[in-house]
């Protein structure tokens, strides 16, 4: 049985209120567990990158991975290859809002000459040393202000 579910449990026993159960073992979990981000993130590989043209540059968020800072150790990636020769600067984790990201501060993006990045390859360090699979995106084939990636499959990479 989960944490969360033996505590909803024990505490609607007991009488006390769910909704604060819930909150206080949230606030108690210190953040994502490394099982809980894989789960989340393999859930999500198809969105872990997204493309933008804007203000004359070509930006690539990674705001689907950076979420789960708490739970990383490292992003390596790589622009039109596999090599994951780049590292992406994850924040500190404030264990009080773990899954807080400040764009202000915290970086969520890289920009680059518009047209750059015809591919981005991308894997995930956990905190416990696990890492994903690699995952590869490309730009979607719109015109316009629009954020968007389609994941690459291996047979399709140029």
């Amino acid at each position: 049985m989960s944490v969360i579910r033996r505590v909803i449990v024990v505490g609607a026993l007991a009488g006390f209120s769910i909704g604060s159960q819930i909150q206080l073992t949230l606030a108690q979990s210190r953040g994502p567990t490394v099982e809980l981000a894989r789960t989340a993130l393999d859930a999500t590989s198809d969105q872990w990158i997204a493309f933008r043209n804007y203000d004359g540059r070509q930006w690539i968020y990674f705001t689907g991975i950076v979420t789960w800072h708490c739970a990383l150790k490292q992003v390596l990636y790589s622009i039109n290859s596999e090599a994951l020769d780049q590292v992406f600067p994850l924040p500190e984790c404030n264990e009080q809002t773990p899954y807080s990201v400040d764009p202000e501060r915290d970086p969520v993006y890289v920009n680059m000459k518009l047209g750059s990045a015809e591919t981005v390859a991308v894997q995930i360090v956990f905190a416990d040393g696990t890492k994903s699979e690699i995952n590869s995106y490309q730009p979607c084939k719109v015109e316009g202000d629009v954020t968007c990636a389609v994941p690459v499959k291996p047979d399709e990479e140029n």
